[in-house]
């Protein structure tokens, strides 16, 4: 509300996806297979995510599968045209 301040708020895009997650008290990661929108984007790869409550890299067993690290934000990526 910060930031809108006195306009309406109203939907952009939704952003569908499937997502499959595990979490413990301090990490979660979460897999995104299967990304669309309802502008009809979708995204050609899943998205496997790692954070943490503390700062620390991610383990050494996902690091291992050998993926390349990209910095996306679904919500910016389904905005844009």
């Amino acid at each position: 509300m910060e930031i809108a301040g006195n306009n309406p708020l109203v939907p952009v895009v939704t952003v569908y996806t499937r997502r499959y997650a595990i979490e413990d008290n301090e990490d979660r990661f979460t897999l995104d297979v299967d990304v669309q929108t309802d502008l009809g984007k979708s995204l050609p790869f899943a998205v496997l995510e790692f954070k943490s409550n503390e700062f620390k890299p991610a383990p050494w067993a996902l690091l291992a599968i050998g993926l390349k690290s990209i910095k996306i934000s679904k919500f910016l990526w389904a905005t844009e045209r």
